[in-house]
């Protein structure tokens, strides 16, 4: 189960509330090695020490990146993209037998980080950030959805317009507008918006543009306030209940608005779903 934009969001608010101005008591690494060969993980488990004894001074998110920004000029940067559990626990009982990092805190909690698919994890110092791919990737290219001051119509159609590639490629990868979506939100807010999945974005209506851009804050909207979509856990365990509009759970199915039977095709390495009818 992906970690986008939204989950990404909803973990750091949460790890904000709960760990600003706490002090790292200790930090463990376990169950690295095959995370290290394929570059997910550092390759020096030390850099890791370098936090303990740090203060966090707060909890950040962009794209699907957690950045956890503490004092001694440390970062930890969690990016569970493609599944991973962040969990805060209130006592070493509760702290499960397989993680990749886990913190103990100076009131006596833990910090478990578990990569359950592809991702980083990556402890940096401020110096190390810009040679980051999480941290260049997310904290300084595209546009979030979640950043209120620059995430409006105006930005996001002048960029559209400037696309050639189809809305996967617009949506979702390295050189796309926006950060942090991947291949469920994607179908999501194209279906929502009712564009084809081959579509251009430069050979969309200004009407269709605006319904993008109005898809992209209600799929947003929704996720947020549903905790997230179904199979996301946030650090305390709690799963979220949004069930995405479009995708791999409406396979050989009806539509919900038209009834035509869903579809899929294979677009951009993946499996895309959507309404033959609906999606113009």
């Amino acid at each position: 189960m992906s970690i986008e934009f939204i989950e990404a969001s909803i973990l750091a608010r949460q790890l904000d509330a709960e760990l600003r101005g706490k002090a790292v008591k200790a930090c463990k690494t376990a169950n690295y090695e095959k995370l290290q060969r394929l570059g997910m993980f550092n390759q020096n488990v030390h850099d890791f020490h370098r936090i303990v004894g740090a203060t966090i001074e707060a909890v950040v998110s962009r794209g699907n990146t957690v950045r956890v920004k503490l004092t001694h000029s440390m970062n930890l940067l969690a990016g569970p993209e493609y599944g991973g559990r962040l969990h805060l626990h209130t006592s070493e009982d509760t702290v499960p037998e397989k993680y990749h990092v886990m913190m103990t805190f100076s009131d006596g909690r833990y910090l478990t980080i578990l990569l359950t698919g592809m991702g980083m994890i990556h402890a940096l110092a401020d110096e190390d950030l810009a040679d980051s791919y999480l941290f260049k990737r997310d904290f300084l290219r595209g546009l979030s959805p979640l950043d209120d001051e620059r995430f409006n119509s105006e930005n996001f159609l002048s960029m559209l317009k400037e696309t050639k590639g189809n809305m996967k490629a617009i949506l979702v990868g390295k050189d796309a507008i926006l950060v942090g979506v991947s291949n469920s939100a994607y179908q999501e807010i194209i279906y929502k918006a009712g564009i084809h999945p081959k579509r251009k974005g430069s050979d969309l209506s200004a009407a269709e543009q605006k319904s993008l851009f109005n898809a992209i804050k209600a799929v947003s909207d929704s996720r947020m306030k549903k905790g997230g979509k179904s199979g996301f856990e946030d650090i305390y365990g709690k799963g979220g209940c949004h069930e995405p509009f479009m995708g791999p759970n409406l396979d050989g199915e009806l539509c919900p608005v038209c009834r035509t039977h869903i579809e899929k095709m294979k677009l951009g390495g993946g499996v895309t779903y959507f309404c033959p009818v609906c999606q113009k």
